[in-house]
C-alpha cells in the first residue's frame, strides 16, 4: 500500500516508525537543535525495538535511514549535539 501526495510518495508495507515520548518532545525543542539532529534522534529511536533506550546503528546506519540526506560529518555533528544536550549518551 502507498500513500502519496504531489510532493511525496511513502510506501507503508517497508515503514518503522519511532516511538518517543511527549517528553522528549519537550526536550528536543527545548534544546533548539538542528532538524539534522532531531532527525537523528528519531532514527535512534526507531532502532531502539526492544525500548531500552540501547542502540548501536553506526553512522552509515543512520546516513542510510535519512536517505543519504545529510552527510556523514553532520551525522557526527548530530550525535555531537544530542549528546552535549544530554538527550543520548555514548
Amino acid at each position: 500500500m502507498t500513500l502519496s501526495d504531489s510532493n511525496c510518495q511513502v510506501n507503508l508495507t517497508r515503514t518503522r516508525f519511532a516511538r518517543i515520548t511527549l517528553d522528549e518532545v519537550q526536550l528536543l525543542a527545548s534544546a533548539r537543535l538542528s532538524a539534522s539532529a532531531i532527525l537523528v534522534y528519531h532514527v535512534l529511536a526507531a532502532h531502539d525495538m526492544s525500548q531500552d533506550g540501547i542502540v548501536w546503528p553506526s553512522i552509515a546506519t543512520i546516513h542510510k535511514a535519512l536517505n543519504g540526506a545529510y552527510s556523514l560529518s553532520s551525522i557526527r555533528k548530530a550525535l555531537k549535539d544530542l549528546e552535549g544536550s544530554n538527550l543520548i549518551v555514548r
